[in-house]
């Protein structure tokens, strides 16, 4: 997924595609399944990048939405060779397309989906930790002064997008070609873990630019927040998992605050918020 997104981001600079058509051509080619939500994913990574090029103008987009079409017809070309009896086979089996998956009902309540942004998840909901750090840099990420408002825009409607697809049959059925899960819910939910990680790093980048009671105010925020979300379900938690990111939330406040007032260098913050994620 990233060496596609990285081939997507060359196109758009007026470079070769080969490197997005291999990528993606191989992902089709080794996996059908996870390769048709890249595809989609593809789509929405290209128009979000497109958007917020400072150099966007009408004719540069339209020949880029022209080389990005023509290269996604290639890759799927090469991989025409897998895809089509795959096709049939699963229009004739439990692939098949079902109306029900296009159901407009509710699939989890929202608080079992912000528990899955906790230490506290559970593989009964989608799988969207992506751990505490990484999840108050997204917070920090709107609350940047130095990121564009469209940037910010545009990362909260794909965002609100992921939500729904989550939450809502129909929009999920989408990421699963119309038909019905079987095993782990959301599969595609791999897809949004990549693009907050994505929008944590573009916080880190530039997280200088940010005021260190910012950052205290955010996350205090959040942790009251946390905590509230979750008083209704302290009787199925586990309160250690819980003292645990209460514990991250103070740890990435303090090593953001380092580096904001120039007390840690920039190369130990990266390195110390990844050792912190991965606890």
């Amino acid at each position: 997924l990233p060496i596609i997104c990285v081939g997507i981001d060359k196109l758009l600079s007026g470079k070769k595609s080969t490197l997005y058509i291999v990528s993606l051509g191989l992902t089709l080619i080794t996996n059908y399944y996870t390769g048709f939500m890249i595809c989609i994913f593809a789509v929405i990574w290209f128009v979000f990048r497109l958007a917020n090029r400072s150099d966007f103008s009408k004719e540069k987009a339209l020949l880029s939405f022209r080389r990005f079409a023509i290269s996604s017809l290639i890759a799927g070309g090469i991989s025409a060779v897998i895809l089509v009896p795959t096709v049939f086979g699963m229009m004739s089996g439990q692939g098949r397309f079902s109306a029900e998956a296009f159901l407009l009902d509710d699939r989890f309540p929202l608080i079992a989906l912000v528990e899955q942004l906790t230490s506290n998840s559970s593989f009964t909901y989608p799988l969207l930790f992506v751990g505490m750090p990484v999840i108050l840099l997204l917070i920090l990420f709107f609350a940047n002064p130095k990121i564009s408002h469209k940037e910010k825009i545009s990362s909260g409607l794909i965002l609100a997008f992921f939500v729904l697809s989550v939450s809502i049959s129909f929009f999920c059925a989408l990421w699963h070609a119309g038909s019905l899960e079987r095993g782990a819910p959301a599969r595609f939910t791999f897809v949004c873990a990549f693009f907050i990680c994505y929008l944590a790093m573009r916080s880190l980048q530039e997280c200088k630019h940010l005021r260190a009671k910012t950052v205290m105010a955010v996350c205090f925020g959040f942790a009251i927040l946390y905590l509230l979300v979750l008083q209704r379900e302290l009787s199925e938690i586990e309160t250690g998992l819980m003292l645990i990111d209460l514990v991250l939330i103070a740890l990435t406040v303090w090593i953001l605050n380092s580096y904001i007032s120039k007390k840690l260098q920039g190369k130990h913050l990266v390195g110390l918020l990844l050792g912190l994620n991965l606890l």
